[in-house]
């Protein structure tokens, strides 16, 4: 019951100033407060908070787990609960915001954001793709909408922002003309004795392509589009014509068109089935067999490497132009389909 009553006493003399001034006339030390202003516990709250402050990737979880509490939440409760203690003992509360900074305290990142920062920090020469396994997505989607969403919530804190926000920005431009140049022999098919390089050598100065996106477009527009054409080309399964079977091309795809032979296994069949399977059937289908087989040629997809216009149009005895023409009506036709499906998923994006 007294403590009850002096609990109470000590209510209403801290809610009155007129109170509270009589009340430090007689007691001139009073303060509204008992002696023991604040625990050892808190103490090491407060040492921990600091510790966060100056490393900002400390986790929530890390600190209440050192404090000895079993639970993240009772942590945040605890941590309330001081806040709340300090803010009615202004002195104590003074003397708190000497050691912490209080700006700092005012921002609120989760565990997962931290976590997040750090990955984006100590692996900087690293690309999305990369980092995003770091931090075990198992798609780059989900990892882009977090970052996208870390960086609104970076930039919309000043103190955060000035630390991070270099973070999100994209990479200077550090791709020579020499390394586009070698970025198109691998990827661009437009030459007419051109040919592919293995893709497997430029993997690097792709990642690095990727990180400067936006230079590498303005120097090279239909990039993307010729990455993906290019990487249409089966790298795993080989599907390899003879030097005799090529010189008689032409015969065997008038066999093809006279028979219309199913479920053939060779290899030249299997050929155009996996040429009809890829970004390009929806321009093959229209096309004869011979056709199919100047563009399997052309595109790489025997032997692993595409064959020039001049021998192409040398086994089937037409024109170069022929050849050039067929192949820029396909490769034209299927970057429209690449846009379109690129369209698509921004409108989809963009609906969510």
């Amino acid at each position: 019951m007294f403590y009850q009553a002096k609990q109470k006493l000590t209510k209403d003399i801290q809610e009155h100033p007129e109170l509270m001034k009589e009340a430090k006339k007689i007691f001139p030390k009073f303060s509204g407060h008992g002696e023991k202003q604040i625990t050892k516990q808190m103490c090491l709250l407060v040492r921990s908070l600091k510790k966060q402050q100056e490393n900002f990737f400390l986790q929530d979880r890390q600190i209440a787990e050192d404090l000895g509490y079993s639970s993240i939440r009772n942590y945040s409760i605890a941590k309330a609960q001081f806040f709340g203690r300090i803010k009615q003992n202004p002195p104590l509360e003074k003397r708190v915001f000497e050691f912490l900074d209080r700006d700092l305290l005012k921002t609120h990142l989760l565990d997962s954001e931290r976590q997040f920062l750090q990955v984006l920090q100590e692996y900087a020469n690293l690309d999305d793709e990369q980092r995003s396994k770091i931090l075990h997505y198992s798609q780059i989607e989900p990892y882009q909408h977090k970052k996208a969403r870390l960086k609104r919530k970076i930039n919309s804190s000043p103190i955060l922002a000035e630390r991070f926000s270099h973070l999100f920005e994209p990479p200077k431009q550090e791709i020579t003309p020499q390394e586009i140049s070698q970025l198109q022999q691998t990827y661009q098919l437009s030459l007419d004795e051109e040919q592919y390089q293995k893709v497997e050598e430029k993997e690097d100065l792709k990642r690095k392509a990727k990180n400067n996106l936006s230079y590498i477009i303005k120097e090279w527009p239909s990039f993307e589009e010729n990455v993906v054409l290019r990487e249409q080309i089966p790298s795993q399964e080989k599907i390899a014509l003879s030097e005799e079977e090529i010189k008689n091309l032409k015969k065997a795809c008038q066999r093809q068109e006279e028979k219309k032979e199913q479920g053939s296994k060779s290899n030249l069949v299997q050929g155009i089935l996996t040429l009809e399977s890829s970004i390009f059937g929806d321009y093959v289908k229209q096309c004869t067999f011979e056709q199919k087989t100047m563009l399997a040629l052309r595109f790489g997809y025997f032997n692993q490497q595409p064959m020039a216009v001049s021998d192409i149009a040398e086994i089937f005895q037409v024109e170069k132009e022929e050849v050039r023409k067929l192949t820029k009506e396909c490769l034209l036709h299927s970057k429209e389909l690449l846009q379109q499906e690129k369209a698509k998923k921004k409108i989809k994006k963009d609906s969510r």
